[in-house]
């Protein structure tokens, strides 16, 4: 409820969807351009350029 875009979210070190913290790595693969997956519910986080 905290979030108001996904990629924000995710930027932010913070996944969408449960609220975890994401890894610097994984949000560095993100902003590669590479889809991530978070470690604690899973979910696969699609990067759409």
């Amino acid at each position: 409820d905290n979030f108001y875009d996904i990629k924000i979210s995710i930027l932010s070190n913070e996944c969408p969807y449960c609220g975890a913290r994401i890894a610097k790595e994984l949000v560095q693969k993100y902003k590669n351009g590479e889809s991530i997956s978070c470690m604690y519910c899973d979910e696969f986080l699609i990067n759409a350029i």
